[in-house]
């Protein structure tokens, strides 16, 4: 076993922290913490996001589904805003979701996130029935 003792900038308080991969050293366990902390800041924002802080439900199936839901709908709201920034225009996840939810125009998400192939081989298959 290997202990790492830490402390942050000026505060007295020393943290231990154990780990069975005697190899580890600091740069590596640092490493680790900071790539914990980023996954632990998209849950807050993706949580923020969707207003589901402090919503719970009895059933985990339901629990899940909403997740994977919610983190499907997150990407794609990402990939939109990095395909608008690339375009110049810079607008904030908040904006996209409202201007989605009240008057999103429909033309403008197939031009984005279909390419004109596709929306053919779509719209045939509808008509198709």
């Amino acid at each position: 076993m290997k202990v790492f003792a830490i402390r942050q900038g000026d505060s007295s308080t020393i943290k231990y922290y154990l780990t069975n991969l005697v190899k580890m050293t600091i740069q590596t366990f640092s490493k680790r913490w900071s790539d914990h902390w980023e996954v632990e800041n998209l849950h807050a924002k993706v949580k923020k996001f969707f207003g589901f802080e402090d919503c719970y439900s009895g059933k985990e199936d339901f629990n899940l589904c909403y997740w994977e839901l919610s983190y499907f709908l997150y990407y794609l709201f990402r990939l939109y805003q990095e395909q608008l920034r690339k375009k110049g225009i810079d607008y904030t996840l908040l904006k996209l979701w409202e201007c989605y939810c009240t008057d999103y125009d429909i033309s403008k998400a197939k031009k984005h996130f279909y390419s004109k192939s596709k929306m053919k081989s779509f719209k045939k298959r509808i008509l198709a029935g």
